[in-house]
């Protein structure tokens, strides 16, 4: 199938208050199915034939169906695509097709395994007489997508074989609750920065067909092609009575993958369960109880704990779940990256990601991933032919620097407000970043283990950088000298100067700052006894204006943007320390303008992603690295001397302590 692969998502409804009940007669239809068990028995070389619902059900009212496409007339049909993601698929023109030669026996394989689950393990879908479906708008459509896994470092792994039901057929006006919470990133490198203080292992649970082992709750009806239908009747005989007009249809009696509410129900089957065991959801999907944590990302599950807890958790899941696969090992896979167990604390890695990202590329390396002029955009520059391309491979490195690579977020950034109309000059931006990934291939993320637990927020901003006027908003947060956020944006608003600027890069990592200070103290504050206070995160500007107008009320008439702006960050500041810092210690400096001289990005990346804690291990605290007397202006720029003795260009000293 040559690495045929397509994102599934679940489509999204406004929250409800409730899950609506199923209808009176809906339940008496529910209470006279029986369930059914039927045994696959032969390969088949098919991948599903989507076809039209509603056109299938005006074929049962007595109405013209439009004939079908043969194989031979989809075969010249085929073309390859891409997804945003920049995941290969092979498509028709007619986008109803998902098509495979299906010529590879791990494909087959995956195939057979899929509807083996469906039908036998795991009881999701059910054979259905037709005249007993009362409802026909009740039934969707099916899709069958095979996808090509690999590991982090870019070997083979498995194909993975994926039954979706169509939820965009699902009836919208049903009120039920549909959007499911996921894991932040921060909220894993947290947990990871808490496993290397605690000094806990690791070990990975995937729970086969998870989303399966939730109850559905509501009427739906399946529709499988012609095609396999043939295929399962093929290897299950006894379907055949379900059969009408060559269409096999099934009762779904699972949260099947594609449904609307599936991910939903998921999630609270696996909370009940981890609940009723003694966890605590300390953050949305991640569970402690004790010093052992289980973060739930989608269906993958990572357990952080001793050997108990660990052998605790692998007994919960199988009683609950029966069918899983574990894997124990100082060095896992997890979420595409590489998460490795060290003496002094936690490498993430994604090696083989960048190489499949820079192996076709022949252009030169770079010492730095951006020019001077990374905001410059000349509009009437020649566009860049291959657009498909450039958004791919943006949508590739925004992956890829949002995981372990904070070192290209703000070329990035950047490029991503350019995949609607690339020019050529964009895409010479683009190669700066991959030449510079050519030359950095194995820098990584660290998470040291140094049980000082406090929570540094370097925010800065550019004024209008953008040929728009708007500025850029970066954000880096340390807890105990290792990252668990970085954000480069461009700023939604025009400002009016510098402090207005740093206003609103405060104001849009609002949110992240109040979240990850709440789990810090609910993760450390209450089981380190060496803290006794709650954990305030220190927020480190470099204008002492912007300071003074979030602590003091104090400054010109802004407008009510930047009023309401304001409010809401001086109602957070009163959990703050907020505090000045000179623009060379400014972490963020380099996530919202270019930097010319490269010594003084490279070590500040050094310092933002730990890769470099013997050299740079004095930037981890300010408050004890600093004792600062501020004479005069705060564009001051100082001198720094490994961090033993600190003086500004006015004669203003600080000095290491």
């Amino acid at each position: 199938m040559n690495g045929i692969s397509k994102s599934i998502s679940v489509a999204k409804v406004d929250d409800a208050d409730a899950i609506e009940e199923p209808h009176v007669e809906e339940e008496a239809e529910l209470q006279s199915l029986h369930d059914e068990v039927h045994v696959p028995g032969q390969q088949f070389e098919y991948v599903t034939e989507v076809e039209d619902v509603a056109a299938i059900q005006d074929e049962e009212a007595g109405e013209a169906l439009q004939p079908i496409e043969g194989e031979a007339d989809i075969e010249e049909e085929v073309k390859q695509s891409t997804t945003r993601s920049g995941r290969s698929v092979k498509t028709t023109k007619d986008s109803n097709f998902v098509y495979s030669t299906n010529t590879d026996d791990a494909e087959v394989k995956a195939y057979m395994e899929e509807l083996a689950q469906m039908f036998k393990e795991k009881g999701v879908l059910i054979g259905q007489h037709y005249h007993k479906i009362k409802n026909k708008r009740k039934i969707i459509r099916a899709f069958m997508f095979l996808k090509k896994k690999y590991l982090p470092d870019g070997s083979f792994d498995k194909v993975k074989g994926r039954l979706v039901g169509d939820g965009r057929l699902q009836d919208r006006l049903i009120d039920r609750l549909t959007s499911s919470p996921t894991a932040a990133f921060s909220s894993v490198l947290i947990a990871l920065k808490y496993a290397a203080v605690k000094k806990l292992k690791l070990m990975k649970i995937d729970i086969k067909g998870a989303f399966l082992n939730a109850d559905l709750n509501e009427l739906v009806y399946l529709l499988l092609d012609k095609k396999t239908t043939e295929m399962a009747i093929a290897v299950m005989p006894e379907l055949k009575e379900f059969v009408h007009n060559g269409r096999l249809y099934c009762l779904v009696k699972k949260a099947l993958y594609g449904l609307v509410q599936s991910a939903r129900l998921w999630y609270e089957c696996m909370k009940g369960v981890l609940i009723q065991d003694g966890f605590t959801e300390t953050e949305p999907c991640v569970f402690k109880k004790g010093d052992g944590i289980i973060i739930l990302y989608v269906d993958d599950l990572l357990v952080l704990g001793d050997d108990g807890f660990l052998d605790h958790v692998r007994s919960l899941m199988i009683e609950k779940f029966e069918e899983i696969t574990e894997e124990r090992s100082t060095k896992l896979n997890y979420l595409g990256m590489s998460v490795e167990i060290l003496n002094d604390g936690v490498k993430l890695s994604m090696t083989g990601y960048t190489d499949e990202l820079i192996k076709d590329s022949d252009i030169k390396e770079c010492t730095v991933p951006m020019g001077k002029n990374v905001f410059e955009s000349d509009e009437r520059a020649a566009v860049f032919g291959d657009k498909e391309y450039f958004h791919t491979c943006t949508a590739k490195l925004l992956y890829l620097s949002k995981r372990v690579r904070a070192d290209i977020l703000l070329p990035v950034s950047f490029l991503c407000t350019r995949v609607n109309s690339p020019t050529v000059e964009d895409n010479e931006k683009l190669n700066e970043v991959l030449g510079y990934l050519k030359a950095t291939k194995s820098k990584h993320l660290f998470i040291n283990e140094s049980p000082d637990i406090e929570l540094e927020v370097y925010v800065d901003a550019s004024f209008s950088s953008h040929t728009d006027g708007k500025g850029h908003s970066g954000c880096v947060m340390l807890l105990g000298g290792s990252m668990v956020y970085a954000s480069s944006r461009k700023q939604k608003i025009c400002t009016k100067d510098s402090t207005e600027a740093e206003v609103v890069a405060l104001s849009d990592n609002l949110v992240q700052i109040e979240s990850i200070s709440d789990f810090v103290n609910k993760l450390f504050g209450k089981t380190d006894m060496t803290i006794k206070s709650k954990i305030k995160p220190v927020v480190l500007q470099d204008i002492t204006s912007t300071i003074r107008l979030i602590t003091e009320n104090c400054g010109k008439q802004r407008t009510k943007h930047l009023a309401a702006r304001l409010g809401c960050i001086r109602e957070a500041a009163k959990e703050w320390v907020a505090k000045f810092i000179p623009t060379d210690l400014m972490l963020a400096d380099v996530l919202t303008k270019t930097k010319s001289k490269k010594m003084i990005f490279h070590s500040t990346m050094a310092t933002i992603m730990g890769m470099s804690r013997a050299k740079y291990q004095w930037i981890s605290n300010v408050d004890s690295r600093l004792e600062i007397e501020m004479k005069g202006s705060h564009r001051n720029r100082v001198v720094i001397d490994k961090g033993a003795l600190v003086e500004s260009k006015s004669g203003d000293t600080m000095r290491g302590i």
